[in-house]
């Protein structure tokens, strides 16, 4: 199966963000995590995915990326879906990149700002022949979206054009619309969640508060996994 890894992101951002996360520690993440994913992940395509105003031309570290066989594609911010939030803009990206690179068969996307540290444990977990590798939260009927790999097919099917049912102001986030679509078209069988949890962070970014209680949550996390992937369940009931 050829596969690629695309990542996403807005430098230049028209949403509300954290304390001190202005644009240029925004480019710092992007710059950070790019280079971490090139290192760890060398025979891989990498795709960056990004949306904003920001001028790369005269990026010299950016530039040196796209050298190493990193791969821009630009989109537009699209100022007017303000409301729809980041899923309706991000999946719309992912819609263009899946329409206009027929050469793969399947894609791992990592939200472009998180640093997956066991990012070559997390992909010896066996994308299904056809199907969505996501970790899914029964009670919260809710699909993690920072991180997943993707058949082109189940893409296609199922998620192609979904971003337009995303509304984040009347509580329809993509993480939400893509749950539904898994329970009302029952595709459990095409579905799997990661084998391990994922361990991130976000460079450059005082969330230590985050961090603590994810790792935390981890713990009992993983003994949970290993309980229902045990009796042929791919969901995690937290």
């Amino acid at each position: 199966m050829k596969q690629c890894l695309i990542t996403t992101g807005t430098i230049i951002s028209d949403l509300p963000l954290p304390e001190g996360e202005d644009s240029e520690v925004r480019r710092l993440q992007y710059l950070d995590v790019l280079w971490y994913y090139r290192e760890k992940l060398p025979d891989y395509p990498i795709y960056f995915l990004e949306n904003s105003l920001y001028d790369y031309t005269g990026d010299k570290e950016f530039q040196n990326l796209f050298d190493l066989g990193i791969t821009l594609i630009k989109m537009p911010l699209l100022a007017d879906k303000k409301a729809e939030g980041k899923g309706y803009r991000e999946f719309n990206m992912i819609d263009h990149f899946v329409r206009t690179h027929p050469e793969y068969d399947s894609f791992i996307k990592c939200t472009g700002r998180y640093k997956f540290h066991n990012i070559t444990d997390l992909l010896k977990s066996k994308l299904p022949e056809n199907g969505l590798l996501i970790d899914t939260y029964r009670r919260n009927k809710w699909c993690v979206t920072n991180l997943f790999a993707c058949t082109y097919n189940f893409y296609n099917l199922y998620l192609m054009g979904i971003y337009k049912e995303v509304n984040d102001t009347n509580h329809q986030a993509i993480e939400r619309r893509i749950w539904k679509k898994i329970v009302y078209n029952n595709l459990w069988d095409n579905v799997r969640m990661f084998d391990i949890s994922p361990e991130y962070t976000i460079p450059f970014s005082d969330r230590n508060h985050f961090e603590a209680w994810r790792v935390a949550m981890n713990i009992g996390t993983d003994i949970e996994r290993t309980v229902m992937k045990a009796v042929g369940q791919e969901q995690i009931i937290l």
